[in-house]
């Protein structure tokens, strides 16, 4: 397992109180970057860790925009759902 920050390593976390605290789990890992390995049975079986951005060099986003081929009923998808959105009736009306 390669961690690239040990300040945002975080010791083995027991499948139960992971699943008891999930979101607090997600939160640490999107707003603190942090890592955690998940344990059952005091053995690690998974790791959450936070994604690394998507990144290319200009060249390669180049490339990418001419071999790129739109969609050509994107346009008028999305006016069909302009069309169809709608403030929601108000009840108390």
């Amino acid at each position: 397992m390669k961690i690239t920050d040990s300040r945002n390593f975080s010791r083995p976390v027991p499948s139960t109180e992971f699943v008891r605290h999930f979101s607090d789990y997600l939160a640490q890992v999107r707003y603190g970057r942090r890592h955690f390995v998940i344990e059952k049975n005091n053995k690690p079986v998974a790791e959450l860790r936070p994604l690394e951005p998507e990144t290319c060099t200009l060249r390669e986003f180049v490339e990418r925009w001419r071999t790129h081929h739109p969609d050509p009923d994107w346009a008028d998808a999305l006016e069909r759902v302009g069309r169809s959105d709608r403030p929601a009736e108000n009840p108390w009306a």
